[in-house]
C-alpha cells in the first residue's frame, strides 16, 4: 500500500509540475544550450534571457495554467468510480432538455 501512495504522490507531483520545468533542466544539456543560447557560457544564456520580455513568462505561466485548469476534472471527481454513469445520466436530461 505504501508504494501505491508513493506513485500516487509522484503521479500527482508530475501532473502539478509546471510545463516549463523540462526547459529549466535543458540548461544542463549542452547541445542543447549551444543551439538555442549560442554557447553555454553563462553570459550567452544571460545575453539572451535579457531579451525576454520581463512579463512574457508571467503570461505564458498565467495562460497555461488556465489551460490545464480547463481540461482538468477537480480532484473529487477523479476520485469518483461511479462518476461515468453520473455524467450518463446528466448528459441525457441535458439531451432531452436541449431536444424540447
Amino acid at each position: 500500500m505504501h508504494a501505491y501512495r508513493k506513485d500516487t504522490h509522484v503521479r500527482r507531483d508530475i501532473d502539478d509540475m509546471c510545463e516549463a520545468a523540462p526547459l529549466v533542466l535543458n540548461l544542463k544539456n549542452a547541445s542543447y544550450c549551444d543551439i538555442v543560447y549560442g554557447g553555454t557560457s553563462f553570459q550567452s544564456i544571460a545575453e539572451r534571457f535579457s531579451e525576454v520580455d520581463p512579463a512574457a513568462p508571467t503570461r505564458l505561466l498565467k495562460n497555461w495554467s488556465q489551460d490545464k485548469m480547463s481540461v482538468r476534472l477537480p480532484r473529487k471527481f477523479e476520485r469518483l468510480t461511479c462518476l461515468p454513469q453520473r455524467l450518463a445520466r446528466f448528459i441525457g436530461i441535458a439531451f432531452k432538455e436541449l431536444q424540447k
